[in-house]
């Protein structure tokens, strides 16, 4: 597994499809704000969907 990535991604209305850039994998995220924070839910429809908190600096 690689500590970094690159991806490309398209979306709306809250949620985006992610595309690995060398590898071709896909997955959707859904964003939730909550003020200063960011909520990314990847995989919100399952299998194992996991959540990353984002939080503004600054």
């Amino acid at each position: 597994m690689s500590a970094s990535a690159r991806y490309s991604f398209t979306g709306e209305n809250g949620y985006a499809d992610f595309v690995e850039m060398s590898s071709g994998e896909r997955f959707r995220v859904q964003f939730i704000a909550q003020g200063r924070q960011l909520m990314l839910v990847a995989n919100p429809e399952g299998p194992g969907p996991t959540r990353y908190m984002c939080q503004l600096l600054g």
